[in-house]
Order: structure tokens, then sequence, then C-alpha cells
């Protein structure tokens, strides 16, 4: 009898910039539909990553891994918010890779930067998606996140902690 794979969600590891780069490469191309104004990502993203990652710690990313595979990610960063005196955390992208959508790792992965944004005592968890990304907005609607103060492409939501 096989055991089942087990996914993973931690936090991504230099070595895996490489492929996380190329999630994120992905990533833009679905997002292409609802914004095609994006513009290609830069060569050298993975030494990007590194710096903000590794050498600024200004950005967190977090994947989804099963027996070596990234599956998907969630990135984020800290924001300190003048007019209430604390922190939130904006949720800059959630991508999961088109042949394991549906698996709940969606959830998964705004639970563990949720989590993340709890840790670092932020008030609450933000992010945007574009208007016409339904599905998305149903997933964000089903995680329980109300609409924020919107733009007029983007809708933003914003999940108190």
């Amino acid at each position: 009898m096989g055991s089942c794979p087990v996914i993973e969600i931690h936090e991504v590891r230099r070595a895996r910039l490489g492929e996380l780069a190329e999630l994120c490469r992905a990533h833009a191309e679905y997002d292409r539909r609802f914004e095609p104004a994006i513009a290609p990502l830069p060569d050298d993203l993975a030494e990007r990553l590194d710096r903000l990652l590794f050498t600024e710690k200004s950005l967190i990313c977090l994947v989804a891994e099963e027996e070596g595979e990234l599956l998907g990610y969630v990135s984020g960063f800290a924001t300190p918010s003048t007019w209430r005196g604390d922190i939130y955390y904006t949720m800059d992208c959630l991508y999961i890779a088109e042949n394991h959508r549906g698996a709940r790792l969606g959830t998964r992965l705004v639970d563990a930067m949720r989590e993340a944004a709890e840790s670092a005592h932020a008030g609450r968890l933000r992010w945007q998606t574009p208007l016409d990304n339904d599905r998305s907005k149903g997933f964000y609607a089903r995680y329980g996140a109300g609409n924020g103060l919107g733009h007029a492409d983007k809708r933003t939501y914003v999940l108190p902690l």
C-alpha cells in the first residue's frame, strides 16, 4: 500500500527561485486575460526575488510543494499604517498552477499568509484582484474577505485579523 504524497506549505528556499520565477511567469500569462498591459517579466527575475526575499527581507513568499514540485505560491509584505499606527500585510500575489487548482491549495496558502501576518501582529491582510477575475472573486468571498476600497480596474479585499 503506497502513501499519499504530502503537500507542504513553507517559505520558498533560495535554491528554488528559478522555479518560483517560472511560476511567476505563468501567473503573469494567466493575468494577461484580465490585464493585457502586463509587461513581460524581467529575465533576471530570480535574482531580483533573491534580493527582496533574502537580502532586503522586504517580501515573504510561501510555496506549496509536493514531491519536489512547486504547485503554487503566495507573496506579501508588511506595510505601516500612519492612520492606525500599526502594520497590515498586503498579499501581492496568489497563484496555483492550472493543473493543481481545485485542491484547496489557495485556501492553504492564504491561511499560511494570514498566519504570517498575525505572527507579525498585523491588524489586517489586504489584496486586490482584477474585476473580471470572477473565479478569484468567488474564492475570496468564500474565504470570508470583504470588499475594501475599490479601484477602477481592481477590487480590493480586506481581512481583519
